[in-house]
């Protein structure tokens, strides 16, 4: 069967939600939140990337960059260290600061 024949049947549409929220959270407030696609950051023990459904986890952060591709375009932020909040559909970055890079 192709792709196309199982989601007429199913009425899944292929087109389905891709993106889900992701926030930064510091002592001085949230500083980001929107809808994204991917994103990259700096997991104690290498950079690791997160994708709509991810497996429920917690990680702890390393100083460095977060790559952003959100639904409005690319952003990138400087963190220094901290926790990532994952779930399938929810991203939160706890840090003690965060500033954006472009």
């Amino acid at each position: 069967r192709s792709l196309n024949a199982l989601s007429f049947k199913t009425g899944k549409h292929m087109s389905e939600k891709k993106y889900y929220k992701f926030e930064i959270l510091t002592p001085k407030g949230l500083i980001f939140s929107e809808n994204v696609i991917h994103l990259r950051a700096p997991g104690r023990d290498g950079l690791f990337g997160v994708l709509l459904h991810h497996l429920p986890s917690v990680v702890l952060l390393n100083d460095g960059m977060v790559d952003v591709h959100a639904v409005s375009g690319n952003k990138q932020f400087s963190i220094s260290g901290g926790i990532a909040d994952i779930s399938d559909h929810y991203v939160q970055i706890i840090t003690e600061s965060a500033e954006p890079v472009n």
